[in-house]
């Protein structure tokens, strides 16, 4: 079975990130508040899904990009947050603009929950958009 990947933040870096994952291929179900970023990635080959919960049920690997440390507590808890309503197995990938604490509190909350990886993102949308990578400099 094809793993599907859940999107959840579709906004400034998470719209063409979408984008770059239908452009490869990828089998993408997206949840976004915003009928007009749903109507341009449902239109770009997304499917919709009609929740957080609906989104993380259906994905093996569910990638949030949000704003703020609240966002990220907001909809990741709760029993209609992505932490437990995803698939026994799945990955949560975080690119969520915060703290690793908030990430770690929702580890401790679910533990049986996803396992989840804190990826932060450098650059610009144009970058995303331009598949221009930002690498560390090594030591």
């Amino acid at each position: 079975m094809p793993e599907i990947i859940g999107f959840i933040g579709a906004g400034q870096m998470g719209e063409p990130m979408v984008r770059r994952l239908l452009g490869a291929g990828h089998d993408v179900v997206l949840y976004a508040r915003r009928d007009e970023v749903r109507e341009r990635l449902s239109e770009a080959g997304a499917r919709l899904a009609d929740s957080v919960a609906d989104v993380a049920a259906r994905s093996d690997l569910l990638i949030v990009c949000l704003f703020s440390d609240a966002q990220l507590a907001d909809l990741g808890g709760g029993p209609d947050g992505f932490m437990s309503n995803a698939k026994a197995g799945s990955v949560v990938v975080s690119h969520t603009t915060g703290n690793v604490s908030t990430l770690e509190k929702l580890v401790a909350e679910f533990p049986d929950g996803p396992a989840i990886i804190d990826g932060p993102v450098s650059g610009a949308a144009t970058d995303i958009e331009a598949r221009q990578t930002h690498r560390s400099p090594r030591r």
